[in-house]
């Protein structure tokens, strides 16, 4: 069974897995390291009411997160 729940400081490791290997297929052939993802998770994190949530079936799946872009 899959569950959607909000993303705890423990799940970075699995979530910045499972975003490299997103990003380095097309459309995006991008090579994002470890620095990068978690710059861009602690953007999102520092914005008003962020939205992050993570996906697990024993073990991280996926990941989503929303922000409020003024």
């Amino acid at each position: 069974m899959v569950t959607v729940r909000n993303y705890q400081e423990a799940d970075f490791p699995q979530l910045a897995k499972i975003y490299q290997s997103a990003f380095a297929e097309p459309p995006w052939n991008e090579s994002w390291s470890i620095k990068e993802i978690r710059a861009d998770l602690d953007f999102a994190l520092s914005r008003k009411e962020p939205i992050v949530l993570v996906a697990e079936e024993e073990k991280l799946i996926g990941f989503s997160w929303g922000i409020d872009c003024p």
